[in-house]
């Protein structure tokens, strides 16, 4: 992955988490619900559960790198 820094990886899943839910939240009711914003909300969500879930990946790998030594 391109991010070497585990809390900037943790930070823009967390981003993306809280920019579709907001989306759906708060722009969703004011313009209906158009076809582009659910791809959008999805795309969001896609990325946020991609990202945490490596983000838990190097957390674990570096505990256990801490531990053998």
């Amino acid at each position: 992955m391109l991010i070497k820094n585990n809390q900037v990886l943790m930070s823009i899943g967390v981003l993306c988490l809280a920019a579709a839910l907001l989306l759906k939240r708060f722009v969703g009711p004011s313009i209906g619900s158009p076809a582009w914003l659910d791809f959008i909300e999805g795309v969001l969500v896609g990325v946020s559960i991609t990202v945490n879930t490596a983000y838990l990946i190097r957390l674990r790998k570096n505990k256990r790198r801490d531990e053998a030594r």
